[in-house]
């Protein structure tokens, strides 16, 4: 008896199949890379979301780390003029005092400005870590806080140490070393405005400041 053979059945993709499967693979992974928000926007959803309302969707703002400024700014003597504020969105000044840094810096033609989140300085974590606070002190003299000591302040009795618990401040560092700090102790210290302060300390942008 004769076997019968079977011939295989041969399955083929015609060109525009493929390709529309291919196109289609791609406008997914497009769609999908532009539902993530950059850290710009999430920087911007989280400070206006938490009610720093007047903070522009365009802005120069962007989040830094204690590691980045003590290899990257401090002691660096080729890195310019570096902004740092220090606070954070949960705290009402802060949210206030961001606009104005914003406004300070965009009339000097400062185009960037760092942000340290000071939630990692909270009392919470301080009851959490009983050497919490020998940890703080470490970071302030990495980070030139320690010795710094504002010039405009003549009176020696009136010199104060710039801290961490100093929150919401911004910090000046041209070439590697702190300059000029502003927090509440000074602005209370000298009956001045947040607003003058920083409106000061973006003086520094100027050519006739350098």
């Amino acid at each position: 008896m004769a076997v019968k053979k079977y011939s295989k059945v041969k399955f083929t993709l015609r060109k525009e199949l493929i390709f529309i499967v291919i196109g289609l693979a791609l406008l997914g992974l497009g769609i999908g890379l532009l539902s993530i928000d950059s850290k710009s926007e999430k920087f911007y959803k989280e400070w206006a979301g938490a009610g720093a309302t007047s903070l522009a969707e365009e802005h120069i703002f962007s989040y830094t780390s204690t590691d980045y400024i003590t290899k990257n700014v401090k002691g660096n003597t080729e890195s310019g003029l570096v902004y740092v504020f220090y606070g954070t969105s949960s705290n009402e000044t802060s949210r206030t005092l961001i606009t104005s840094v914003q406004s300070a810096a965009l009339n000097a033609e400062v185009k960037s400005v760092l942000v340290l989140d000071s939630k990692f300085a909270s009392e919470k974590d301080r009851k959490e870590d009983e050497e919490f606070d020998g940890k703080l002190k470490d970071i302030e003299k990495k980070l030139g806080l320690t010795d710094y000591v504002d010039s405009l302040q003549t009176n020696v009795e009136d010199k104060f140490e710039a801290t961490l618990d100093n929150a919401p401040s911004l910090w000046v560092y041209n070439n590697g070393k702190l300059v000029y700090v502003i927090n509440t102790q000074l602005v209370e210290s000298e009956s001045n405005t947040f607003d003058a302060a920083i409106i000061r300390a973006f003086a520094f942008a100027y050519p006739e400041a350098k």
